[in-house]
Protein backbone atom coordinates (compact mmCIF):
# COMPACT_ATOMS: atom_id res chain seq x y z
CA UNK A 1 0.00 0.00 0.00
CA UNK A 2 1.34 3.45 -0.91
CA UNK A 3 2.10 6.04 1.74
CA UNK A 4 -0.68 8.32 0.44
CA UNK A 5 -3.32 5.60 0.67
CA UNK A 6 -2.20 4.63 4.17
CA UNK A 7 -2.38 8.24 5.33
CA UNK A 8 -5.84 8.50 3.73
CA UNK A 9 -7.05 5.45 5.63
CA UNK A 10 -5.63 6.75 8.91
CA UNK A 11 -7.27 10.14 8.32
CA UNK A 12 -10.64 8.54 7.57
CA UNK A 13 -10.43 6.41 10.73
CA UNK A 14 -9.55 9.48 12.81
CA UNK A 15 -12.46 11.39 11.29
CA UNK A 16 -14.89 8.57 12.14
CA UNK A 17 -13.71 8.64 15.76
CA UNK A 18 -13.85 12.42 15.96
CA UNK A 19 -17.38 12.96 14.61
CA UNK A 20 -19.17 11.58 17.73
CA UNK A 21 -16.81 13.60 19.93
CA UNK A 22 -17.48 16.81 18.03
CA UNK A 23 -21.23 16.14 18.03
CA UNK A 24 -21.07 15.90 21.82
CA UNK A 25 -18.91 19.06 21.92
CA UNK A 26 -21.50 20.99 19.90
CA UNK A 27 -24.47 19.70 21.92
CA UNK A 28 -22.76 20.31 25.26
CA UNK A 29 -21.73 23.81 24.20
CA UNK A 30 -25.25 24.76 23.21
CA UNK A 31 -26.51 23.25 26.48
CA UNK A 32 -24.19 25.68 28.27
CA UNK A 33 -25.03 28.65 26.04
CA UNK A 34 -28.82 28.63 26.21
CA UNK A 35 -29.15 29.11 29.99
CA UNK A 36 -26.89 32.16 29.59
CA UNK A 37 -29.37 33.53 27.08
CA UNK A 38 -32.56 32.51 28.89
CA UNK A 39 -31.79 33.01 32.58
CA UNK A 40 -30.88 36.10 34.60
CA UNK A 41 -27.10 36.47 34.84
CA UNK A 42 -26.88 35.48 38.51
CA UNK A 43 -28.73 32.21 37.86
CA UNK A 44 -26.75 31.30 34.77
CA UNK A 45 -23.45 31.96 36.58
CA UNK A 46 -24.63 29.86 39.53
CA UNK A 47 -25.65 27.02 37.21
CA UNK A 48 -22.34 27.07 35.32
CA UNK A 49 -20.40 27.26 38.61
CA UNK A 50 -22.25 24.17 39.83
CA UNK A 51 -21.50 22.33 36.60
CA UNK A 52 -17.82 23.30 36.84
CA UNK A 53 -17.59 21.94 40.40
CA UNK A 54 -19.39 18.75 39.39
CA UNK A 55 -17.20 18.40 36.28
CA UNK A 56 -14.04 18.86 38.33
CA UNK A 57 -15.17 16.20 40.80
CA UNK A 58 -16.03 13.72 38.03
CA UNK A 59 -12.76 14.38 36.20
CA UNK A 60 -10.67 13.87 39.35
CA UNK A 61 -12.59 10.78 40.50
CA UNK A 62 -13.60 9.20 37.18
CA UNK A 63 -11.59 6.05 37.92
CA UNK A 64 -13.63 5.46 41.06
CA UNK A 65 -16.98 6.08 39.38
CA UNK A 66 -17.36 3.11 37.04
CA UNK A 67 -20.52 4.27 35.26
CA UNK A 68 -19.12 7.70 34.43
CA UNK A 69 -15.61 6.86 33.27
CA UNK A 70 -16.49 5.05 29.99
CA UNK A 71 -18.76 7.94 28.99
CA UNK A 72 -16.13 10.58 29.74
CA UNK A 73 -13.39 8.62 27.99
CA UNK A 74 -15.52 8.07 24.90
CA UNK A 75 -15.71 11.81 24.29
CA UNK A 76 -12.15 12.69 25.27
CA UNK A 77 -9.06 12.62 23.07
CA UNK A 78 -6.55 9.84 23.57
CA UNK A 79 -4.07 10.59 26.32
CA UNK A 80 -6.20 13.33 27.90
CA UNK A 81 -7.67 13.06 31.37
CA UNK A 82 -11.30 11.87 31.27
CA UNK A 83 -13.63 14.86 31.30
CA UNK A 84 -10.87 17.47 30.88
CA UNK A 85 -12.36 18.94 27.69
CA UNK A 86 -15.87 19.27 29.11
CA UNK A 87 -14.49 20.80 32.31
CA UNK A 88 -12.40 23.41 30.50
CA UNK A 89 -15.39 24.19 28.24
CA UNK A 90 -17.56 24.74 31.34
CA UNK A 91 -14.95 26.99 32.96
CA UNK A 92 -14.61 28.98 29.72
CA UNK A 93 -18.39 29.39 29.52
CA UNK A 94 -18.56 30.37 33.19
CA UNK A 95 -15.89 33.07 32.81
CA UNK A 96 -17.58 34.40 29.68
CA UNK A 97 -21.02 34.50 31.32
CA UNK A 98 -19.61 36.22 34.41
CA UNK A 99 -17.70 38.93 32.51
CA UNK A 100 -19.93 39.84 29.56
CA UNK A 101 -23.54 40.86 29.05
CA UNK A 102 -26.06 38.29 27.86
CA UNK A 103 -25.86 38.55 24.07
CA UNK A 104 -22.06 38.72 23.87
CA UNK A 105 -21.69 35.86 26.36
CA UNK A 106 -24.22 33.65 24.56
CA UNK A 107 -22.60 34.15 21.16
CA UNK A 108 -19.08 33.76 22.57
CA UNK A 109 -19.99 30.34 23.97
CA UNK A 110 -21.90 29.42 20.79
CA UNK A 111 -18.82 30.34 18.70
CA UNK A 112 -16.78 27.80 20.65
CA UNK A 113 -19.47 25.10 20.40
CA UNK A 114 -19.97 25.52 16.66
CA UNK A 115 -16.64 26.79 15.40
CA UNK A 116 -14.41 24.31 17.20
CA UNK A 117 -16.52 21.36 16.06
CA UNK A 118 -16.65 22.53 12.45
CA UNK A 119 -12.93 23.36 12.40
CA UNK A 120 -11.97 19.91 13.65
CA UNK A 121 -14.18 17.98 11.24
CA UNK A 122 -13.32 20.18 8.24
CA UNK A 123 -9.63 20.02 9.08
CA UNK A 124 -9.66 16.22 9.23
CA UNK A 125 -11.81 15.86 6.12
CA UNK A 126 -10.29 18.53 3.88
CA UNK A 127 -7.16 19.84 5.60
CA UNK A 128 -4.21 19.89 3.22
CA UNK A 129 -2.43 23.09 4.21
CA UNK A 130 -1.01 23.19 7.73
CA UNK A 131 -0.83 26.38 9.76
CA UNK A 132 2.86 26.79 10.65
CA UNK A 133 3.73 25.60 14.14
CA UNK A 134 0.48 23.69 14.66
CA UNK A 135 -1.27 20.47 13.71
CA UNK A 136 -4.23 22.53 12.50
CA UNK A 137 -5.09 23.50 8.94
CA UNK A 138 -6.08 26.61 7.02
CA UNK A 139 -9.14 24.71 5.82
CA UNK A 140 -10.24 24.18 9.43
CA UNK A 141 -9.56 27.85 10.16
CA UNK A 142 -11.70 28.95 7.21
CA UNK A 143 -14.53 26.56 8.13
CA UNK A 144 -14.55 27.81 11.73
CA UNK A 145 -14.67 31.47 10.67
CA UNK A 146 -17.36 30.83 8.04
CA UNK A 147 -19.60 28.78 10.35
CA UNK A 148 -19.39 31.30 13.18
CA UNK A 149 -19.97 34.24 10.88
CA UNK A 150 -23.00 32.58 9.24
CA UNK A 151 -24.52 31.68 12.62
CA UNK A 152 -23.90 35.14 14.07
CA UNK A 153 -25.96 36.79 11.34
CA UNK A 154 -28.91 35.76 13.54
CA UNK A 155 -27.45 37.81 16.40
CA UNK A 156 -28.21 41.47 17.24
CA UNK A 157 -24.64 42.49 16.39
CA UNK A 158 -23.55 44.46 13.34
CA UNK A 159 -22.36 42.65 10.20
CA UNK A 160 -18.80 43.97 10.61
CA UNK A 161 -18.71 43.00 14.30
CA UNK A 162 -19.80 39.47 13.43
CA UNK A 163 -17.12 39.17 10.75
CA UNK A 164 -14.31 40.37 13.03
CA UNK A 165 -15.44 38.21 15.95
CA UNK A 166 -15.69 35.15 13.67
CA UNK A 167 -12.14 35.71 12.39
CA UNK A 168 -10.80 36.20 15.92
CA UNK A 169 -12.57 33.06 17.12
CA UNK A 170 -10.98 31.07 14.29
CA UNK A 171 -7.56 32.54 15.08
CA UNK A 172 -7.92 31.62 18.77
CA UNK A 173 -9.08 28.11 17.85
CA UNK A 174 -6.08 27.67 15.54
CA UNK A 175 -3.47 28.35 18.25
CA UNK A 176 -1.42 25.31 19.29
CA UNK A 177 -3.10 23.36 22.09
CA UNK A 178 0.19 23.30 24.02
CA UNK A 179 0.09 27.11 24.30
CA UNK A 180 -3.51 27.67 25.33
CA UNK A 181 -6.73 25.70 25.80
CA UNK A 182 -9.12 26.94 23.10
CA UNK A 183 -12.08 26.01 25.32
CA UNK A 184 -11.00 28.84 27.60
CA UNK A 185 -9.80 31.35 25.02
CA UNK A 186 -12.34 31.18 22.18
CA UNK A 187 -15.49 32.20 24.11
CA UNK A 188 -13.67 35.02 25.90
CA UNK A 189 -12.07 36.43 22.74
CA UNK A 190 -15.30 36.11 20.76
CA UNK A 191 -17.47 37.70 23.43
CA UNK A 192 -14.94 40.51 23.98
CA UNK A 193 -14.89 41.32 20.26
CA UNK A 194 -18.67 41.38 20.04
CA UNK A 195 -19.03 43.47 23.19
CA UNK A 196 -16.38 46.02 22.17
CA UNK A 197 -17.50 46.31 18.55
CA UNK A 198 -21.26 46.36 19.23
Amino acid sequence: MTKGKEEGRQGAAKLRKEIPRQTFHLAYGLLLAFPVFLLPKAYSVLLLSSLAVLGGFLSLHSRKIGLVRPFLERFEREGARAGKGALSFTIGALATAAIFERDAAFWGIAFLALGDSVATVAGLAFGRHRIPGTEKSWEGFAACAAANFAASLASPFRFSSCAIAALLSAAAEALPSEIVDDNLLVPLISAAALALLK
